[in-house]
Order: structure tokens, then C-alpha cells, then sequence
């Protein structure tokens, strides 16, 4: 697993456990939003995505992505014209 998936599936746990959302299932699906990322943690995700994949993205982008869609940007089977 990657330095940038490591730090997202982080982030992930990290917003569960403050929050009453130990019911969500992380399916390939779920979008970052739905799981509830704070605003900290799309900040980071973001910088993450633009540092590392050169893929720029607003707020709403980010919290729109997909588990599914953290796999295919590390995999690079997304760039920025994906989106």
C-alpha cells in the first residue's frame, strides 16, 4: 500500500472514531462525503492529490470521490482530464 492510500484509509478511521459512524460500511462506492470527512481532512486530501498526482480539485470534488476512485488515482488509471 502507498504512502498516499496509507494516509487517506488514516484519515478515514481517524473520522469514524469521532464521530457516530462506526456503522458505515467502506464500500468501493462511498463517496469521501458520505463517510464525513472534516474540512482538515479534505484540505489534506486534496494537497495530497495535488502534490502527489497533479490532480487539482476543489471541496466539492474531493468529497465527491469514491473509495473506489483513491484506488484508480494510485494506480494511475486517472489523471486530471478523468475528472
Amino acid at each position: 500500500m502507498t504512502d498516499f492510500l496509507l494516509r487517506i484509509l488514516i484519515k478515514f478511521v481517524h473520522t469514524l472514531s469521532l464521530t457516530d459512524r462506526s456503522d458505515l460500511k467502506l464500500e468501493t462506492e462511498t463517496t469521501l462525503g458520505e463517510i464525513g470527512l472534516d474540512s482538515i481532512a479534505v484540505t489534506e486530501t486534496k494537497n495530497i492529490l495535488e502534490q502527489q498526482f497533479n490532480l487539482f480539485m476543489d471541496a466539492k470534488e474531493v468529497l465527491n470521490l469514491r473509495v473506489n476512485d483513491l484506488w484508480r488515482i494510485e494506480s494511475g488509471k486517472i489523471s486530471s482530464k478523468s475528472f
